[in-house]
């Protein structure tokens, strides 16, 4: 249950119980410093902060459940409905979209969200529908003061986040069995290309040091764009654990092995993994927020390449590999000075386990 009490500002504080007490201390940063971190879109000055209230007891949501919103200066927004199993928050964050009554919307497979401006600038209106029902209700902005604080604890400091033990999350990928040829579907002209190269340039030199014999392959050509609407279609499938959808005619006269789709469309980006098919199609999602942030791009599509070449998600923000079911998103990859995340010793150690010092192309 979620414990308001008045703060300093005339706000109740976002109190929350135990199963909570995680929630504010994602990526391993205090919370406050979260909220304060500079943001991309004045538009969203009004929605920033803490939102908490009550969704009625309507299936699928029965019962009444206590719900907090967080929305970040950035455009994200952290969701915690209190029926999520412990934990379960650290994998809900969202990017957010301007919607059409000034208010805000995202969505998550099968739930879309929408936050309403009203006219008391302290209150909100929340609605989560799903395909036959929905529910909604009236969020009071709360103070997030001592938002970490637990019951029991109220009077005390904010406190130091304690880091996490990292954590490597299974990747089903095999390793691949010939030197993958990399094909880009995209514009000549976008800049992203340089990217992708050097993203290549970046795991071999990894391969390299640790004595692999295997290499990425070359760019051999770039093509022509796939549709957007075939990728986000394979992002909300992936994400969402569904059956990938297959690819347009087009992709099938696509040459190459390792296919980097360069789109315009707006889509969580994703790589796919040696082995599950004869090739693997690497997605990146267009320059909007979080993607167009300082240093983020080049290190997605690292990321994503990383995945194409067998390595799985790790749990701590600082690296490059973090990714679900952990919190770290793109935007954690902002930096003023441009850089690679790195990778640990443990991911390195997978390279050299799937491509050890003897590999050699079998096909």
């Amino acid at each position: 249950m979620i414990i308001q009490q008045e703060g300093d500002d005339g706000l109740s504080q976002c109190l929350l119980n135990d199963k909570f007490a995680p929630f504010s201390l994602q990526s391993q940063k205090p919370f406050l410093e979260l909220l304060q971190a500079p943001g991309t879109n004045p538009a969203l000055a009004r929605h920033v902060g803490a939102w908490s209230g009550t969704l009625p007891a309507r299936p699928p949501f029965a019962p009444e459940q206590a719900v907090r919103l967080v929305v970040f200066p950035t455009g994200r927004v952290q969701y915690v409905r209190e029926d999520l199993a412990p934990g379960r928050d650290a994998n809900s964050y969202f990017s957010t979209q301007p919607a059409p009554d000034g208010g805000l919307q995202w969505s998550s497979s099968p739930f879309q969200y929408t936050l309403t401006p009203t006219n008391d600038p302290n209150q909100a209106q929340f609605a989560l529908t799903a395909a036959a029902s929905s529910a909604t209700a009236t969020l009071a902005r709360c103070s997030v003061a001592q938002a970490d604080a637990a019951p029991s604890q109220q009077q005390q400091p904010h406190p130091t986040a304690t880091p996490a033990p990292l954590t490597y999350f299974e990747n089903r990928g095999q390793p691949w069995t010939k030197i993958p040829a990399v094909v880009i579907a995209g514009d000549l002209n976008n800049p992203r290309i340089t990217m992708v190269r050097a993203a290549i340039d970046y795991w071999n030199g990894e391969l390299s040091a640790i004595g692999s014999g295997f290499r990425v392959g070359s760019v051999e050509a770039v093509v022509e764009p796939l549709p957007g609407e075939a990728l986000v279609q394979r992002s909300e499938s992936i994400l969402g654990g569904q059956r990938v959808p297959e690819l347009p005619d087009l992709s099938v006269s696509i040459p190459g092995d390792m296919i980097v789709a360069l789109s315009d469309a707006n889509f969580v980006s994703y790589g796919g993994l040696p082995g599950i098919n004869t090739r693997v199609f690497v997605g990146i999602g267009g320059n909007q927020s979080p993607r167009s942030l300082p240093n983020v791009m080049p290190n997605v599509i690292t990321h994503e390449i990383g995945h194409a070449i067998g390595l799985g998600h790790n749990s701590d923000p600082t690296l490059l590999m973090c990714g679900r079911p952990a919190s770290c998103r793109p935007d954690d990859f902002r930096s003023a000075e441009p850089r690679l995340f790195p990778i640990t010793d443990e991911e390195r150690a997978t390279l050299l386990r799937l491509y050890p010092a003897d590999w050699q192309p079998s096909r």
